[in-house]
């Protein structure tokens, strides 16, 4: 993976591991919040996924930054590693084949 300069996460907004977002889901949809604990793959024209934890949402393209989903489409296409990473995402309250999508997707530190 190519080193990358990102913006730090905003410390005002709730940090998350996977499960804690998955189980109360609800309570944030449509709401940014951080999760810590991304490992993103499978990035391709249609978005990528993401496992955090035992859990797997969906990244859409909707939204997404263009510097991290030129980082995806480069780095975590599923051919190697997963790219762990702590991801700004936004959660719509849609799901696709049985996971919670994220729009408007960005790398933080």
């Amino acid at each position: 993976m190519q080193a990358q300069e990102f913006p730090e996460a905003p410390s005002d907004l709730p940090h998350l591991v996977g499960a804690d977002l998955f189980i109360d889901l609800a309570q944030y949809v449509d709401k940014q919040v951080v999760i810590t604990d991304a490992e993103v793959y499978g990035a391709g024209n249609h978005g990528a996924l993401l496992d955090a934890g035992r859990v797997t949402f969906k990244i859409t393209t909707e939204g997404i930054d263009r510097e991290t989903f030129r980082y995806f489409l480069k780095n975590c296409d599923g051919t190697g590693e997963k790219c762990k990473v702590r991801l700004l995402v936004t959660p719509t309250g849609k799901v696709t084949m049985h996971w919670p999508e994220l729009v408007g997707v960005k790398i933080v530190k």
